[in-house]
């Protein structure tokens, strides 16, 4: 079809789901393009009447972006009439870096992430960051019964943990080392024990 009018409204919102200004949107149709930016209103219409020629039925690819927000590419076959399309971005990292010759040192340029599934991060809502558990690696060795009990434990490098659990109080303290196991759970009644946050 000869280039004519074919107004496609695109509508971008953010990770957060609000409209979002100030996205930068591009229309590519085969090798040619045609940009426009949001609006207040999250809004912007590009026109594949830009274009040479386009046809009913040609595939287009929108790509909207906003760096340290987000990105996404979504694929829009043209009809007969005007069109309209909704964006969510998707979080990006934006994360680019340039090395200086000179020094052989690299310059980091990145976004740091301020929403997370929807939301303002914050501490209510805080970014899923997997930790490690700082007893998983130990295995129980020992243990003596009574009142306290003492339960032995040693990673394979040899560090240990001796956990004093006080029975009739319910209390738990612990003790921990890297080396001498043996004569530290030997001599478990004199060590001295504190909290886990302590401790670990």
């Amino acid at each position: 079809m000869p280039a004519q009018s074919h107004p496609v409204g695109i509508l971008v919102y953010g990770i957060d789901n609000q409209l979002l200004e100030g996205a930068t949107v591009v229309l590519t149709l085969g090798s040619g393009t045609t940009e426009g930016i949001s609006n207040s209103k999250g809004e912007v219409v590009l026109n594949t009447g830009n274009f040479t020629s386009w046809s009913v039925g040609d595939t287009v690819s929108i790509t909207a972006s906003k760096t340290g927000v987000g990105t996404k590419t979504q694929s829009l076959v043209l009809t007969d009439r005007p069109q309209r399309l909704s964006i969510t971005l998707a979080e990006t990292s934006d994360l680019i870096y340039h090395e200086n010759t000179e020094t052989n040192e690299y310059v980091l340029n990145f976004s740091l992430l301020t929403t997370y599934n929807g939301k303002k991060v914050t501490t209510d809502n805080p970014l899923p960051i997997k930790t490690q558990d700082p007893v998983a690696k130990f295995h129980l060795s020992d243990i003596a019964r009574g009142d306290p009990e003492y339960w032995g434990y040693l990673d394979k490098d040899g560090n240990w943990y001796i956990m004093k659990y006080g029975r009739s109080a319910g209390t738990r303290r612990f003790a921990r080392g890297t080396s001498d196991y043996s004569a530290n759970f030997t001599n478990r009644a004199n060590l001295t024990y504190s909290y886990f946050n302590e401790v670990f």
